[in-house]
């Protein structure tokens, strides 16, 4: 009998920081309505009603977290404030994107206010241990309960440019995990998101059949732990 090949889970993020139009917002939205492609939209808080309502006239599901800066994710009182406007403008919200640095009480805070998965933009070395082990090959941890960080990867799908350089410690891996930031480094435009998501599209559909599935951030916790995720080999997940 063969050894199943795990499929490669892929996240598609983006964000939409403080200060783009609503127009921009929209027409982003419009514009991944129109690729049938599950996409996270990390909003400010001042969009994240917009996006609510946005992604509800399109049709499907409402895939958000909550964008977090690094000099809210620091301070208790900034922090409180933010998850209570998100709270209100996007009842259910369980997603943040955390840029910079995150002390252990604001995680605290995160997962009072219902908050069970963070992206972030690195994941810093931490003094305590883990309290639950990663999956192989899932840049991920979770060093309070209730709560999983995830690191973000900004590189763009693999191709011939890639295997020629020997770029290979971001590509996506079998049974591995990659969160794509499909803004990459410059600020999100319709036309920009649509490019990169049309080349993780095209290099999609050049893998073989169920080698690749795709999630949203905040189906994330539960295919860690292995409550949504089909059966895996034990080596990967039998102790997550």
């Amino acid at each position: 009998m063969g050894v199943a090949v795990l499929p490669t889970t892929l996240v598609f993020c983006c964000p939409l920081p403080t200060g783009l139009a609503a127009t921009q917002v929209a027409a982003s939205i419009d514009t991944v309505a129109r690729a049938t492609t599950s996409v996270t939209w990390a909003a400010a808080a001042e969009h994240l009603r917009l996006v609510v309502e946005r992604q509800a006239s399109v049709g499907g599901p409402v895939r958000i977290a909550v964008d977090v800066p690094g000099e809210i994710a620091s301070s208790r009182q900034a922090l409180r404030r933010l998850l209570t406007t998100a709270a209100a403008a996007a009842p259910g919200i369980d997603a943040a994107v955390v840029r910079g640095s995150l002390p252990q009480d604001c995680r605290t805070m995160l997962v009072d206010a219902g908050i069970g998965v963070v992206l972030r933009d690195r994941l810093e070395p931490m003094s305590r241990g883990a309290r639950r082990p990663a999956p192989s090959g899932w840049p991920c941890r979770s060093v309070l309960w209730g709560l999983w960080e995830i690191a973000a990867l900004d590189a763009g799908p693999p191709g011939i440019i890639d295997r020629l350089l020997r770029r290979t410690a971001e590509q996506p891996q079998s049974g591995g995990l990659t969160v794509v930031n499909l803004a990459g480094a410059g600020v999100p435009t319709a036309a920009s998101i649509r490019d990169r998501l049309e080349r993780w599209q095209a290099w999609i559909r050049k893998q073989r059949a169920g080698a690749v599935e795709l999630a949203d951030l905040s189906s994330l916790p539960d295919l860690i732990t292995g409550a949504a995720r089909r059966p895996l080999a034990s080596s990967v997940l039998k102790a997550a």
